[in-house]
């Protein structure tokens, strides 16, 4: 059995796409068969993996909610986990140290110590914005530290196939190795929170010209936001009043957001005489997320214009059900128009896609079969990302 010392400085947060890949890194780890110790910073909910040992640094005075990207209180954070991580290494031997984005550094400076193998796990960690000046130093520090600890990784894993293109550039490419992101829900609800999902958003429809509830609607079509902002439901919103024109029985439902977001799109839909029409939950619960994903007839992929694959995305797929999504950035490397309704840009054009699968069930039935398809096609499900993660350890090893 390997003892593997894991470094990050992400903590755990249900609406986190890193947050969720490191669980999956740590419950594969543990699956494998390997003796996992965890250091990691102080969180109000810190990961709870059955197998794994956790270590924390001591909590600091102004850290409790750290900015995006390197910073004076990251780097200190940084610099109290490499000194626990020296204690925890003479302390116990370690086969092989694994460290995510920013402590990539520090299993690289632990591995240069102790003479041991080390991972570094790129995870797409956020970026900082230019600011005061020493802001911009502890970002170019950062970087030097990140690139110094690239080019003596013995395995680098990133979860994007560009990640090795981009790495060849720096010499790298021969040891990066690509491990495609898992979906983050299970699909596994006690039934009171289903039959709660279905009496809130399938069971309570509201006419417009009536004004009475109790009428079940005929479609629910969902799209998921961030957890503090509706990234990429601007175009959803605006699609509203079109459906409704052509199919008054479809609802609406947004999730994410904070409170004072929620109400100026609130306003905004109300003097659009939509409001009626439309569910804003604002966050939830994992457990009713996936609740509301399993009552709902059609999911909406938010417009982004990045590589990366949003983990709702990949929820979506898991859940089987027929997505819209517009032709944009990630979409163009998960969907097809044989596995969902893709769209081009505009609200019109995503308006009608689901006014399409609403006249067509057939397809939409077709598109839902493929979710689990597609996720096997690219590699997602936990068999084959932990049998690339042992593969990595393996050729770590041997090097």
């Amino acid at each position: 059995m390997s003892r593997v010392l894991f470094i990050t400085s992400k903590t755990c947060c249900p609406w986190a796409g890193e947050s969720y890949r490191t669980r999956h890194t740590l419950e594969a780890l543990v699956a494998l068969g390997h003796e996992v110790d965890l250091l990691t910073i102080p969180a109000a909910s810190p990961f709870r993996v059955q197998g794994v040992t956790t270590h924390l640094v001591p909590r600091l005075p102004f850290c409790k909610r750290l900015p995006e990207g390197a910073s004076l209180r990251r780097g200190t954070l940084g610099m109290l986990m490499l000194f626990k991580a020296m204690f925890l290494a003479r302390r116990a031997r370690y086969d092989i140290l694994h460290g995510v984005d920013d402590c990539g550094a520090v299993a690289w400076l632990v591995s240069v110590l102790t003479r041991r193998p080390f991972v570094y796990d790129i995870q797409g960690g956020g970026r900082s914005e230019a600011g005061a000046w020493f802001r911009q130093w502890t970002r170019k520090a950062a970087a030097f530290l990140g690139r110094l600890a690239l080019r003596r990784a013995d395995v680098i894993i990133g979860e994007h196939p560009d990640t090795a293109a981009e790495l060849s550039q720096q010499g790298c490419g021969a040891r990066v190795c690509v491990i495609p992101s898992l979906p983050a829900l299970t699909g596994r609800v006690p039934a009171p929170v289903l039959n709660l999902a279905r009496t809130r958003f399938r069971g309570i429809a509201a006419r417009r010209d009536s004004g009475t509830a109790g009428m079940p609607c005929a479609t629910v079509v969902t799209c998921v936001g961030g957890r503090d902002h509706f990234r990429g439901l601007t175009t959803f919103f605006n699609a509203v009043p079109y459906v409704l024109h052509e199919n008054p029985d479809v609802r609406f439902v947004a999730v994410g957001g904070t409170a004072e977001e929620a109400g100026r799109m609130r306003e905004a839909l109300e003097q659009a005489e939509v409001a009626w029409a439309v569910t804003l939950t604002g966050r939830l619960s994992p457990e009713d997320l996936t609740a509301l994903l399993m009552v709902s007839d059609i999911l909406v992929a938010p417009c982004r214009t990045g590589e990366a694959v949003p983990m709702k995305v990949l929820d979506y797929l898991y859940m089987s059900k027929p997505i819209v999504v517009q032709n944009a950035g990630f979409s163009r490397t998960l969907f097809s128009s044989h596995n969902a309704m893709v769209v081009e840009a505009g609200h019109e054009a995503l308006a009608q896609g689901i006014l399409s699968l609403c006249r067509n069930p057939q397809l939409a039935e077709l598109f839902a079969q493929k979710g689990h398809e597609t996720l096997l096609v690219q590699h997602r499900t936990p068999e084959a990302f932990r049998e690339a993660l042992r593969q990595c350890y393996e050729y770590a090893v041997a090097n």
